[in-house]
């Protein structure tokens, strides 16, 4: 199931400010509770100049973050300040799953991520097979904590849990600072 405040955008989304945003799922499995997003499954062929601030999402399903999926060609200059998101797997608090060519510019603090399951990152839980693209520049710091309490759990990062099997996907001047 999608849930969330904006389904399906395409195109383009920027020059917006977010703020004071709670998502809680109560769903008691995870069939129902995927696809957790302030924007859900979006296909936007770019997005900038996002501010995100005191964002708080909990579920007990997958792909959950600000955009719980999001494909599409450019994703820059994003501000995340406090982000809280509990989820199961792929998760992160700018996106749960990611199929975008460029990632640039990306800087968030405050951020508390705490899963269940694999695929979980401080900003991306998980990308895609995306050829011939890169994220870069991007920063978490400030008391941040990036964690999954399942045994069972594979590819937690502070920034990307886990990048897809394609080889020409490039990762470029990444910072974590001060992540637990």
């Amino acid at each position: 199931s999608y849930n969330g405040l904006i389904k399906g955008l395409k195109n383009t989304l920027e020059n917006i400010n977010f703020e004071n945003i709670t998502i809680n799922n109560t769903a008691s499995d995870s069939n129902n509770s995927k696809y957790i997003g302030v924007i859900v499954n979006s296909s936007a062929n770019s997005v900038s100049n996002i501010s995100i601030k005191n964002l708080n999402i909990s579920a007990k399903g997958n792909n959950i973050g600000f955009f719980s999926t999001i494909n599409g060609n450019t994703v820059e200059n994003i501000n995340i300040d406090t982000a809280n998101i509990k989820g199961a797997s792929n998760i992160g608090s700018f996106a749960g799953e990611t199929e975008v060519k460029i990632v640039d510019t990306i800087y968030a603090t405050n951020i508390i991520i705490a899963a269940t399951g694999s695929y979980v990152g401080g900003i991306i839980g998980r990308v895609r097979n995306v050829a011939n693209g890169y994220i870069q520049n991007v920063t978490i710091e400030n008391n941040s904590i990036i964690e999954s309490t399942s045994s069972e759990s594979n590819y937690i990062g502070g920034i990307l849990g886990f990048k897809g099997g394609n080889s020409s996907y490039y990762l470029n001047h990444l910072y974590s600072i001060n992540i637990r």
